[in-house]
C-alpha cells in the first residue's frame, strides 16, 4: 500500500504539474493574442495619426499659399500708392477701396 500512495501521490503531483504548465501556456497564449490585438490597435492609430497629419499639412499649405498671394497683392498695391504719392502727392480712391476689399 505504500507503494500504491506514494505512486498516487507521484501522479498527482504530475497532473498538478501538467496542470499549471496548461495553464501557463494558455495564459501566455493570451499574452500574445493581447500583444497582437495591441500591436493591431496601435497599427491602427498610427495611421489615423498619419492620415490626420497628412490632412492637416495640406491645410497648412493652403493656407501658407493664401497668405503669400495676400502679401504679394499687399506690396503691389503698396507698390502702387507710394508711386502715386510721389507722383501726385495724393492717394488714389480707387486703390483704398481694393486694401479695404482685399481685407475685409
Amino acid at each position: 500500500m505504500a507503494t500504491k500512495r506514494g505512486e498516487k501521490r507521484n501522479i498527482d503531483d504530475n497532473e498538478r504539474i501538467s496542470r499549471r504548465n496548461t495553464e501557463k501556456s494558455s495564459e501566455a497564449e493570451k499574452r500574445i493574442r493581447l500583444s497582437d490585438d495591441n500591436v493591431e490597435v496601435n497599427k491602427k492609430s498610427i495611421e489615423k495619426l498619419l492620415r490626420t497629419n497628412s490632412q492637416i499639412i495640406s491645410k497648412l499649405e493652403v493656407l501658407i499659399t493664401g497668405q503669400k498671394n495676400l502679401e504679394t497683392r499687399l506690396s503691389g498695391i503698396e507698390k502702387k500708392l507710394n508711386d502715386d504719392n510721389k507722383n501726385n502727392n495724393t492717394i488714389d480712391p480707387e486703390y483704398i477701396k481694393v486694401i479695404k476689399m482685399n481685407i475685409i
